[in-house]
């Protein structure tokens, strides 16, 4: 099975939000998004545009490309990131 990019950087948001203990709700709030998006990016309902995908990441101090990691090398990574 073949996973996509998107499906790896919703995963690893998730990850890094979870590490870090943040919710959606306060993570939407620091990015200066909407809680309903950010949910629904996180659900796969959207995929967001790259320039979204960039402050996301930037805003856990991280690129795109670590963002789109396999989850399992992100997870091995993460530790340095945290």
């Amino acid at each position: 099975m073949q996973v996509s990019s998107t499906e790896n950087f919703r995963a690893n948001l998730r990850s890094i939000m979870a590490l870090r203990g943040i919710s959606q709700r306060e993570f939407a709030s620091r990015i200066g998004m909407s809680y309903p998006y950010v949910n629904k990016v996180l659900q796969g309902i959207y995929s967001p545009p790259l320039k979204t995908c960039e402050h996301m990441a930037q805003a856990r101090g991280l690129t795109v490309g670590e963002m789109i990691l396999d989850p399992r090398a992100f997870e091995r990574n993460r530790r340095a990131i945290a």
